[in-house]
C-alpha cells in the first residue's frame, strides 16, 4: 500500500477512536494531539523498506532492519506493537514529558498500518517470526488503487459515524 493509503487509513481510525473514546469528553487539543500522534507513526512499519519514506529518511538503519527481517517481516508483526508500545513507555519513565494518551494515539497510527496492509495481497506476518500472513483477501492479485479506494470509503465512513 502507498504513503497516502497509509495516511488516509491512520487518519480514518483515529477519527474513529476519539469518537468512541473521547466523544463525552471532547477536547479539541487531545483530538489534535491524537492525530498528530496517529499521523506521525503511522509509517514506521515501513522502516524495513529502505524505498518508503521513511526509509529514505532513517536510510542505514531501514538497510539494517531489510537485511535482518526483509520488508514485511518483524516491524509489521503484533511483537513488533507490543515492542513499540513499551519502548514509548520507557520514554515516559526516562521523564521525558510525553502524555499517555500520546502513546496510546501513537501506538494506534502504528497498529493502523498493519491492519490497512491486511488489505492489500501479500498481507502480514502478524505471528512473526512463523511465516504466517495475515490478509482479508479483498483482491487476489495486487490492485493499489483498489486498496486506496478501500481506504478512502474507511474515511468517508469515519467521518459519517463520528457526526451521528
Amino acid at each position: 500500500m502507498k504513503y497516502s493509503g497509509h495516511f488516509i487509513f491512520a487518519l480514518s481510525t483515529i477519527i474513529i477512536v476519539n469518537k468512541i473514546y473521547f466523544f463525552n469528553n471532547f477536547c479539541k487539543i487531545i483530538f489534535f494531539k491524537s492525530i498528530l500522534g496517529c499521523i506521525f507513526t503511522c509509517f514506521l512499519p515501513d522502516l524495513d523498506h529502505p524505498n518508503s519514506i521513511i526509509g529514505k529518511k532513517l536510510k542505514y538503519i531501514s538497510i539494517l532492519f531489510y537485511k535482518l527481517f526483509g520488508h514485511r517481516g518483524f516491524t509489521h508483526s503484533i511483537l513488533s506493537i507490543i515492542i513499540f508500545y513499551y519502548i514509548l513507555n520507557l520514554i515516559i519513565l526516562l521523564n521525558i514529558k510525553i502524555s499517555n494518551y500520546l502513546i496510546y494515539f501513537m501506538t494506534i497510527g502504528y497498529t493502523s498500518h498493519i491492519i490497512a496492509d491486511m488489505f492489500t495481497y501479500q498481507g502480514v506476518p502478524l505471528l512473526w517470526p512463523l511465516k504466517w500472513k495475515f490478509s482479508f483477501f479483498l483482491f487476489k492479485k495486487k490492485y493499489i488503487y483498489k486498496e486506496e479506494k478501500i481506504c478512502f470509503l474507511f474515511f468517508i465512513f469515519s467521518i459519517i459515524y463520528y457526526y451521528l
